[in-house]
């Protein structure tokens, strides 16, 4: 607090002139200014990083490695109906009991209904990784997949191909 009475009367008019300003609805146009160039600023930064944002997540989904990105394959059902349940490009993939990977897929299979436990495949294709980077290929005209028993049989003009020439 002052102690001379020359400040207290300053700071008095100081706080009796604040408050008319404030009473008579007068105040400083400072603080307006800069909120309205603040304004001004995000309606221009805050689109411009929402299409930043967006053009990098398209960017980035465009040089991702296909390893890693998740797709669906081509298969269909086609219909459900007199013959049963018909799907279009098939595609199965998995381990087999000694770790080997297969892959089989055909041009269609055919259930005759869904508690039926076999499937009937056209033009199936099987490829199986076998040791020591070898691996085989098998295809034929028809085949039937037991699913009771986890088996495949093939017929008609089955090729067997292996990396070795067999």
């Amino acid at each position: 607090m002052p102690t001379s009475s020359g400040t207290k009367s300053e700071h008095l008019e100081d706080i009796t002139a604040r408050r008319s300003r404030l009473l008579s609805g007068r105040v400083s146009e400072q603080p307006a200014l800069t909120t309205n160039r603040v304004i001004a600023m995000l309606k221009l930064l805050l689109p411009a990083i929402a299409i930043a944002i967006i053009g990098l997540t398209f960017a980035w989904s465009q040089l991702m490695p296909e390893k890693g990105k998740f797709r669906l394959g081509e298969a269909s059902i086609a219909n459900v109906g007199v013959e049963g349940v018909v799907m279009e490009n098939p595609r199965y993939h998995g381990v087999d009991s000694q770790n080997h990977a297969y892959q089989i897929s055909a041009s269609q299979a055919i259930q005759k209904n869904q508690t039926d436990k076999l499937i009937f495949l056209e033009h199936p294709k099987a490829d199986i990784f076998l040791r020591s980077d070898n691996w085989a290929a098998i295809n034929s005209r028809n085949g039937i997949y037991d699913k009771s028993l986890q088996e495949v049989k093939l017929f008609g003009d089955v090729h067997i191909y292996h990396d070795r020439g067999f």
